[in-house]
């Protein structure tokens, strides 16, 4: 039997959790199934190089490449994989398995924020870096529209419940993005993950002026998304407040966050590591993928 065959056996007998990659979030994590039970009929064959798979937190099928397939794990069973074909699928298993299904589903409704009114106040342009900061994918407000923007964080808002984001691959893609590559010798350790320390070292390697421009203006875009969030949560604070003294302080605040970038200019920055590891001190503390 091959692996494809024995693949297709598991996933009609459980609910699997599964690590793949995407173009639009890079690594992602999901769980699926193709039990008839929950899922109904399909059609995949083990030969097909795409296989539908009948996601249980959305109860939508989604059509995922066999190359995008990183890992897959078996967490609805306490059964070895090589024997998950051999469950007796009685009316208590399945009863197991769409528990699992309910646990999982309502932690997605419980954890994940509404982004339509998360991101409210966000513009167009603001959306693009926070899809930015997440995935490290350059995209533009002209080629993506809001609602295919919020309907993409709404996407990735839902992988962080269940997946923990690699931040110096985002950090990688963002890099490649405005055109300043990483060697790929240097960018991966021996577990296959990127390194954070490598990645930096390469980084300062980088020392000409188009490449610190590059990554200055949108490292820039960043901050300034941040500044913009930071100032707004001030705003709402100020609002809630009704004792002087603290309504001083926080309109101190408001203008010393404003001007977190004042003075600030890619002439100041060495190389390229030096911009990713810059963070104003106003800000701390930074976000997971500052260098």
């Amino acid at each position: 039997m091959t692996i494809k065959e024995h693949l297709l056996l598991n996933f009609e007998k459980c609910i699997f959790g599964l690590i793949w990659t995407d173009d639009t979030l890079g690594e992602r994590k999901s769980y699926f199934t193709l039990m008839p039970e929950i899922a109904g009929t399909h059609t995949n064959k083990f030969t097909d190089d795409t296989w539908q798979l009948y996601d249980v937190t959305t109860e939508q099928w989604v059509r995922i490449k066999w190359a995008q397939f990183t890992k897959i794990l078996w967490e609805t069973t306490n059964i070895d994989p090589n024997n998950i074909n051999k469950i007796n699928v009685t009316d208590e298993f399945v009863a197991s398995q769409k528990d699992f299904q309910t646990l999982v589903a309502k932690t997605v409704s419980e954890e994940k924020p509404n982004v339509n009114e998360k991101y409210k106040d966000h513009s167009d342009e603001d959306l693009c870096t926070e899809v930015l900061c997440s995935t490290g994918k350059q995209l533009h407000p002209l080629t993506h529209k809001r609602e295919k923007l919020l309907h993409l964080l709404d996407d990735i808002e839902r992988n962080k419940i269940f997946h923990v984001i690699d931040y110096t691959a985002v950090m990688s893609d963002l890099l490649k993005s405005i055109g300043v590559s990483v060697p790929t010798e240097l960018k991966y350790d021996t577990d296959g993950m990127i390194g954070r320390d490598n990645i930096r070292d390469t980084l300062n390697n980088i020392t000409d002026s188009t490449s610190i421009a590059l990554i200055w203006d949108t490292w820039q875009k960043i901050i300034q998304l941040h500044i913009k969030q930071h100032v707004k949560d001030l705003e709402d604070e100020l609002i809630a407040t009704e004792y002087a003294e603290e309504i001083e302080e926080i309109n101190v605040a408001i203008e010393l966050v404003k001007e977190a970038l004042d003075g600030t200019d890619a002439n100041q920055f060495k190389n390229v590591g030096d911009v990713c590891h810059f963070w104003p001190p106003l800000l701390y503390p930074p976000p997971c993928f500052v260098l």
